[in-house]
C-alpha cells in the first residue's frame, strides 16, 4: 500500500528496500535517522511527510494507520513493511542492524546491513 507514494532511495538500486524511514523536514531526530542509516551504508528508502500536498499527506497517514493500527511517529523506521519502531533510539538501532549483518539475536531484516 505505501509503496505507491514517491519514496526517495538511499544506497540501494531496489524501489522496495527491507527498510523504509518516514520523516519529517523539521524534526531533528528523523534528521539523525537518515543520517545513521546513510553512515552504515543500509539500504533504504525515505518519504517526508511533510513535503507532500495535504491530501497525500493524509493518505499516507490512512494507510499507515491500516497497516500499523497507528498514525505515523516522526521519525518511524519500517522493517520489511511488516513492523515499525517509533523513534530514533540509537541503542536500539544498532541493535536491530548488529543482528541483521551478524546473523545474532532476533533478525528483523534479513539481507546484511
Amino acid at each position: 500500500m505505501l509503496d505507491s507514494f514517491n519514496w526517495i532511495n538511499i544506497n540501494t538500486e531496489t524501489t522496495n528496500p527491507e527498510v523504509s524511514l518516514v520523516s519529517l523536514t523539521t524534526c531533528a531526530y528523523c534528521a539523525h535517522a537518515k543520517h545513521y542509516l546513510t553512515n552504515r551504508k543500509i539500504p533504504f528508502r525515505f518519504i517526508e511527510l511533510d513535503t507532500l500536498p495535504a491530501e497525500k499527506m493524509e493518505q499516507f497517514e490512512k494507510e499507515f494507520e491500516e497497516i500499523f493500527g497507528r498514525k505515523p511517529p516522526f521519525p518511524a523506521l519500517i522493517l520489511n513493511n511488516k513492523e515499525f519502531l517509533s523513534g530514533f533510539i540509537k541503542p536500539h538501532w544498532d541493535m536491530i542492524f548488529d543482528s541483521a549483518a551478524n546473523g545474532t539475536g532476533e533478525n528483523r531484516i534479513s539481507r546484511s546491513a
